[in-house]
């Protein structure tokens, strides 16, 4: 407890071992504290199998672990202990105020450059990347690598009790302004990480994010969030109205870390006639651009989408079609999925 689990570093990335018929895992619990060492083990087991077992070990893990003692003796629920994800076979957990954490030197010497109006406004190999329970990641660049020159104190105050008070700044690049599109904390609260001396940015506002020289869309990266992509023969079917609309089995399913499920379909197997293409364009930080939508006989929401060009973590699904678990009915061998309850639902 306390901080004998805080993280010390950055774990290595060790790559999968994967095994005929499953992946094999080991669960391994290490306390500085004490030197105690606890291990479990499961082998040629499939994500469906080993998911739930994480799941279950590193539940029953937290349910253990009493409440650090902060100053003024106060405790902060269980819930502040977060599971913050994998790295290679290392999970992480965190215990701080309301989930907070600090990843330090993000990615060890990984270079960050963000734009507006082809003016280069942080370009640091020293960020680092403020992980928080409930919300996107967020770069936060050390002044000393921001054009603070190109920056003016703005109007907007905003008060955070878990990181204190924000002082926004506007952009002013050769007299274009862009009004309170980065801030700064003076201070933080006992308990959180220090975010004196950075600057984090409004990620819409800039013209383009990159990490090394690969653009980043949407979003920062979260370094634990994880995407598997695994082929199966099982029978998929997707109906809508009574219709079957697609039928195959040739499914990419697509796991990814807080999603449900995603089958990705071959457009052979797909009614395309069915569906009529729309105009919405999206862009996932891990998945890439999306290349089309489709709707369903003049339903105002969008049902399916595709990507053409997906990330490289992605390009299992390449061109392959996708539907919204949370607005069609999918069945998997003959057994009706529900259909999970998510911002898209």
């Amino acid at each position: 407890p306390g901080a004998s689990w805080a993280p010390v570093g950055q774990p290595s990335r060790q790559p999968h071992e994967y095994v005929r018929g499953g992946t094999a895992k080991l669960l391994t619990l290490f306390r500085p504290a004490t030197g105690e060492v606890r291990a479990k083990g499961v082998t040629r087991a499939t994500n469906a199998v080993l998911h739930p077992w994480l799941q279950a070990e590193l539940t029953g893990i937290l349910a253990t672990l009493p409440a650090p003692v902060l100053p003024g003796d106060e405790r902060p629920p269980l819930a502040s202990l977060r599971i913050l994800g994998q790295v290679g076979l290392t999970y992480i957990i965190c215990e701080g105020l309301a989930g907070l954490y600090l990843v330090d030197q993000h990615a060890a010497h990984e270079r960050v450059l963000l734009e507006r109006l082809q003016a280069s406004l942080g370009n640091a190999s020293r960020v680092q990347l403020l992980l928080e329970s409930g919300r996107l990641p967020v770069y936060y660049f050390p002044i000393e690598d921001v054009r603070m020159d190109l920056l003016v104190p703005g109007e907007r105050r905003e008060v955070s009790h878990t990181k204190g008070e924000a002082a926004y700044l506007t952009i002013d690049t050769d007299g274009t302004l862009a009004p309170d599109a980065a801030w700064r904390y003076q201070s933080s609260p006992s308990g959180c990480p220090d975010l004196s001396g950075l600057v984090a940015f409004r990620w819409r506002v800039m013209d383009a994010w990159y990490e090394e020289d690969e653009e980043v869309r949407a979003h920062a990266r979260d370094p634990f969030h994880r995407i598997d992509v695994l082929r199966s023969s099982r029978r998929v079917q997707v109906q809508m109205g009574g219709a079957v609309i697609a039928d195959t089995r040739r499914s990419r399913m697509l796991f990814e870390t807080g999603l449900p499920v995603r089958y990705y379909i071959p457009r052979e197997d797909v009614d395309l006639d069915a569906l009529t293409r729309s105009g919405t364009v999206t862009a996932c930080a891990y998945k890439g651009q999306t290349s089309q939508y489709w709707k369903f006989r003049g339903d105002a929401r969008d049902v399916a989408w595709s990507y053409s060009s997906p990330s490289p973590e992605a390009s299992a699904v390449a061109g392959m079609v996708c539907f919204f678990n949370e607005r069609v009915d999918i069945n998997v061998d003959d057994v009706v999925q529900p259909r999970p309850q998510t911002p898209w639902s």
